[in-house]
């Protein structure tokens, strides 16, 4: 079995979820037309996309270079390829250059199970965050009713808490995804003056009942 921590499996997987994309209104709410979006790991490009109809100017990085592909014909078929680019980033190891006024993570800091680079990627995150700017994060919290057996074969493995097999059609081990803790929820959250926060039920890659969170933050003003 793989070691946890290997994120960039995700490099050569065909994400397609049971949902469609979760979409940000609450971004949309609170960012004019103009604003400046980054969304990191953008998969196929739904969410990118959806902030380019609504009149944002946004660029889109994923680790898979098939699904930026895919991105980038969707956002010519929508004719939208003006408003919205997509480039194959390793967000851990190439820079992403300027400032932005909202940065997205969505269903993202679930593939990070290594405790090192889901920090890693939550500080280049924020740091890509202009001056007045925006953090959006939507991901899985722990489910204890549904999960319960296989977080504990994550703890007997060794592996962080919250982290679980994720298994292809065919049984075999794909990734490792994590769910997060109120306490990691708190980490996420705090640095940011919050806008919005939710809890909600949806359905995992494989189509499970889980929970959710979605959170927009400001970047305080500097004293």
């Amino acid at each position: 079995m793989k070691a946890a921590g290997e994120y960039r499996d995700w490099a050569g997987i065909d994400f397609r979820p049971t949902i469609s994309d979760h979409l940000p209104d609450v971004v949309t709410e609170h960012l004019p037309a103009g604003s400046r979006a980054l969304d990191i790991g953008c998969n196929k490009g739904g969410v990118p996309l959806f902030l380019a109809r609504h009149g944002l100017n946004v660029l889109g990085i994923d680790v898979n270079a098939a699904a930026i592909e895919g991105a980038k014909l969707s956002a010519a078929d929508a004719g939208l390829s003006d408003r919205v680019e997509f480039r194959t980033v390793d967000i851990l190891s190439e820079e992403v250059a300027g400032s932005f006024d909202v940065v997205l993570l969505t269903r993202v800091l679930n593939c990070f199970p290594s405790v090192i680079d889901w920090l890693a990627v939550l500080k280049r995150a924020s740091a890509l965050v202009g001056p007045k700017g925006h953090f959006y994060v939507h991901d899985f919290l722990l489910f204890p009713e549904g999960y319960g057996a296989r977080y504990a074969a994550g703890i007997a493995m060794g592996w962080r808490s919250g982290n679980f097999a994720v298994n292809d059609a065919a049984g075999r081990m794909s990734c490792i995804a994590h769910h997060h803790s109120e306490d990691e929820v708190e980490s996420i959250t705090a640095p940011w003056l919050q806008v919005h926060f939710n809890v909600h039920e949806s359905l995992s890659l494989n189509g499970n009942k889980c929970r959710m969170f979605e959170f927009l933050g400001r970047r305080p003003a500097r004293k």
